[in-house]
């Protein structure tokens, strides 16, 4: 399996094991910069049938999904109040995208549809989910990983047939991924679980069971890394820094342009320019 980049500082990632703390033992996906960037991706144990093949999928409960998913104090230099401020507004940038679905047509209004997509292509590394190829924005498309046909299912042989042991989540966030338009209209609705997303990308909860447990896609094995849920939140948060400060720059440089000192410096200058250009 390819080694996704370090989100963080864009640093190749490597495997290690943890030798102390909670845990110690266990293996994990981390920046190759460390100690200088302390990133972190929380490795899983393995998932096979009886046969010992890798299973298409996973079904985690809640407790276990909420242990296998990276938290905020994982995230290196994001820590301690930072990390808290940042979880806030994952929460709220979350329930912003999933309060509007799309109308009785199937889709979005154009703005909402292009934050939707923003936030999935970012929170999978810019790739594909269903090819795994890295992606643009631009002509991507928000593609719902159990299709839209198969609001209530059962799973057999790794095909879904009729049942009411999963229900999908439909428009929700887990359950979309951003895809190429060719690799959209080549999987359809397909009932193939296997093609619902690529085995490489990271495992999504793209259904609820009646116990609330998680159906988990591509399986949760050994070396599956979990989508960094924080992503595309603090990407949204620096682009957001990066205009207020530029803001406040412009904003104070035509303050003091305006001001008595500022005219003065400009009379100077002009006066100096136009001394150069006649020679005096």
């Amino acid at each position: 399996m390819s080694l996704p980049l370090c989100p963080v500082c864009q640093s190749p990632t490597k495997v290690g094991t943890a030798k102390r703390g909670p845990y110690a033992g266990n293996q994990f996906l981390g920046c190759s910069k460390y100690p200088r960037c302390r990133y972190i991706w929380s490795f899983v144990g393995g998932s096979k049938d009886a046969n010992g093949n890798r299973e298409a999928f996973t079904v985690l409960s809640p407790e276990d999904l909420q242990a296998k998913h990276p938290r905020p104090g994982q995230q290196g230099r994001v820590s301690g109040v930072t990390g808290s401020v940042i979880g806030w507004l994952h929460r709220v940038h979350r329930g912003w995208l999933e309060s509007d679905e799309p109308d009785g047509t199937g889709k979005w209004e154009p703005q909402h549809r292009r934050a939707v997509l923003r936030y999935v292509h970012d929170r999978d590394g810019g790739r594909c989910g269903l090819c795994g190829e890295k992606t643009k924005l631009k002509g991507a498309q928000v593609e719902h990983v159990v299709p839209k046909v198969f609001t209530t299912f059962d799973i057999k042989g790794g095909r879904v047939v009729r049942g009411s042991g999963f229900r999908s989540l439909l428009h929700r966030l887990d359950n979309l991924q951003a895809a190429h338009s060719y690799c959209n209209k080549g999987k359809s609705n397909s009932p193939d679980v296997q093609q619902w997303r690529h085995s490489e990308m990271p495992p999504l909860g793209i259904a609820t069971t009646l116990t609330g447990s998680r159906l988990m896609l591509p399986a949760v094995h050994e070396g599956s890394v979990f989508a960094d849920r924080l992503a595309a939140t603090r990407k949204a948060v620096r682009w957001w820094a990066r205009r207020l400060v530029g803001l406040i720059v412009v904003g104070s440089v035509l303050l003091w342009l305006v001001s008595s000192s500022g005219r003065e410096a400009i009379s100077a200058l002009s006066k100096w320019m136009f001394d150069r250009l006649l020679g005096t």
